[in-house]
């Protein structure tokens, strides 16, 4: 369980994020991926809420701290069980990266990955979306083009693409990642 002093850090960290373009001018995190869409998770990252949350096994969450304490991100996934195969992402937020954006994401998720399989039997990390094809956006999520232009360039596979009866035109999209030892296997057979 985090630490008060960790509640309210990864609260604030969430809460401050914002787009790319705010993230970089700003030098603020960006929220890559927030199943909730924004505002609405402002008040849903709250330090109450990540504390009762996280008490009762709801979300979990995955911290990664640079060397000199600074949070550097955050990916929140549904609770884990030990018999977990597939963890679903609610949340990622993360400093923009000097270099390449994608390797960087890849690796947070890879790190984020190898965590979870020694608590619970997770295998691939899901992040899925509704994607609306009349106006080519993702709808009710807020989602970075980096997972939605080129999601293979990140080490995630599509696993199914299948229409949704939230409305005309709208797919649900998922994303699998498997980790960076499993992409490079698959690439060298």
């Amino acid at each position: 369980m985090l630490p008060e002093s960790w509640v309210t850090r990864v609260s604030e960290f969430i809460r401050s994020a914002g787009t790319l373009a705010e993230a970089e001018a700003e030098e603020r995190p960006e929220t890559i991926f927030s199943r909730s869409y924004l505002p609405a998770h402002m008040s849903y990252y709250s330090d109450f809420n990540i504390r009762s949350r996280h008490f009762r096994c709801i979300e979990t969450f995955f911290v990664a701290v640079g060397p000199d304490e600074e949070l550097q991100a955050v990916v929140s996934v549904n609770g884990l069980r030990t018999d977990t195969a597939v963890a679903t992402a609610n949340l990622i937020v993360a400093r923009p990266s000097e270099g390449d954006r994608g390797a960087d994401l890849a690796a947070l998720l890879d790190g984020a990955l190898q965590v979870m399989k020694r608590f619970a039997a997770v295998q691939r990390l899901r992040i899925s979306y509704l994607y609306d094809i009349s106006f080519e956006a993702a709808v009710g999520v807020r989602i970075s083009q980096l997972l939605v232009d080129s999601p293979e360039s990140l080490n995630l596979v599509e696993d199914a693409r299948f229409p949704n009866e939230t409305g005309r035109n709208r797919e649900a999209v998922l994303l699998s990642f498997a980790g960076l030892e499993a992409a490079q296997a698959a690439a060298c057979a």
